[in-house]
């Protein structure tokens, strides 16, 4: 499965801070590539809720083809909804998409590279990553876990109104203005997920592959601010290869 973002308005339980995101939520997904010629979509949903603030849901699709026994591409578009997000009149959806080159040179261990990009009340952004995944491929019950190292650049950066501020002075309305904006600015972080990847039947072809993946993850954000976030969640999901 694959994953994706924009810009995330965060509003921890001290102060109001907007980040540039990475393209995507953490990883669902096994070592393996889907296989010379072959391909895969896939759908999943996941949760995820920083230590204070709002929480997000995410909603991905994604398609998947090999290039080789080794090599695959992937695009992947998502939604995120952000849950009792304290952003003053400002659209709660996150919409992105992201591409991304997987090598697999041996059956339990594979590297990715990402790059994604996408928008939301805060603007637009892009964002690269690089990250490894292990996995134990079997024909029953995979385990997996995958770390992933991003950056984020935001483009047209917009402000985003709060309905409260933290250094806000009650006797100067322009202190108070400003206060209750913020803009998003050059991020970057970690990414981790673990999880199962359960192959279900195949055909009596063998060409339809179908699978259900889940996976505990989160995100550590930084800026710099330096200001930080850690989400955690879990996510669900399901594909089809053939």
């Amino acid at each position: 499965m694959r994953r994706a973002l924009a810009s995330l308005l965060l509003c921890t339980a001290c102060n109001t801070h907007v980040f540039s995101p990475p393209a995507g939520s953490f990883p669902i997904e096994s070592a393996a590539t889907v296989g010379a010629g072959r391909k895969s979509v896939g759908v999943d949903l996941a949760f995820a809720s920083p230590v204070f603030g709002p929480s997000f849901s995410t909603y991905r699709a994604s398609y998947r083809h090999g290039l080789g026994e080794t090599l695959e591409v992937s695009a992947a578009p998502s939604m995120i909804w952000i849950a009792g997000s304290s952003a003053a009149d400002s659209h709660p959806g996150i919409y992105a998409v992201r591409a991304a080159l997987k090598y697999a040179p041996i059956p339990h261990v594979a590297a990715a590279f990402g790059l994604g990009t996408g928008a939301s009340a805060a603007g637009a952004f892009v964002s690269p990553d690089l990250g490894v995944t292990l996995a134990w491929e079997n024909p029953y019950l995979v385990p997996f876990a995958s770390a992933r190292a991003f950056f984020s650049a935001p483009i047209a950066a917009r402000r985003v109104h709060f309905t409260t501020g933290d250094d806000a002075d009650e006797h100067d309305p322009d202190s108070a203005r400003d206060a209750y904006f913020r803009t998003p600015r050059f991020s970057y972080g970690v990414q981790f997920g673990f999880g199962l990847r359960v192959p279900l039947w195949r055909d009596r072809l063998r060409k339809l592959r179908p699978a259900l993946n889940c996976a505990l993850g989160g995100t550590a954000i930084y800026d710099r601010a330096p200001d930080k976030n850690g989400m955690f969640g879990f996510g669900c999901g399901a594909d089809l290869g053939f």
